[in-house]
């Protein structure tokens, strides 16, 4: 528990640099950022999985995305083969509407949470989210471990 705690306390400390640079680079990111979490690091097999993506603007720009429907993001997860065992959006329907979602500059935030409930066999998994936007599809993966 210590071991996961610690390294939880990396990631934050990792990701508060990651912002501090991000908003004293000469260079403006015009880009949205993506952070993908999971509420734990570690399951045992059959618990559900609960996945958050969000999505930041710190660029002094609105970023606007455009989508072909009316799904948003999606979600995929693969075992330690490379082989895609679920996928969020493979049992759902989705209109076929163009719209749009706008990132105000600076603080514009987007977030989706899901929860996987299916049952994974003992092993680590990738899992990726992502934001399915046209103009500029992003997203972000996360390491999860399931024990028997």
């Amino acid at each position: 528990m210590r071991r996961i705690s610690m390294s939880m306390g990396i990631t934050i400390a990792l990701l508060l640099i990651l912002l501090i640079t991000l908003k004293s680079t000469a260079v403006p990111v015009e880009e949205p950022i993506v952070w993908l979490f999971t509420d734990k690091v570690v399951y045992t097999s059959g618990e559900p999985i609960i996945m958050t993506l969000k999505v930041f603007n710190y660029s002094e720009k609105d970023i606007i995305l455009h989508f072909n429907t009316s799904q948003r993001y999606d979600f995929f997860i693969y075992d330690q083969e490379r082989n895609r065992v679920w996928t969020w959006s493979d049992d759902r329907f989705f209109l076929e509407v163009l719209g749009t979602e706008t990132l105000e500059a600076e603080t514009g935030t987007l977030v989706y949470h899901e929860t996987f409930k299916g049952k994974l066999t003992p092993g680590s998994y990738l899992i990726l989210g992502i934001i399915v936007a046209q103009n500029k599809p992003c997203g972000n993966i996360a390491i999860v471990t399931v024990e028997s």
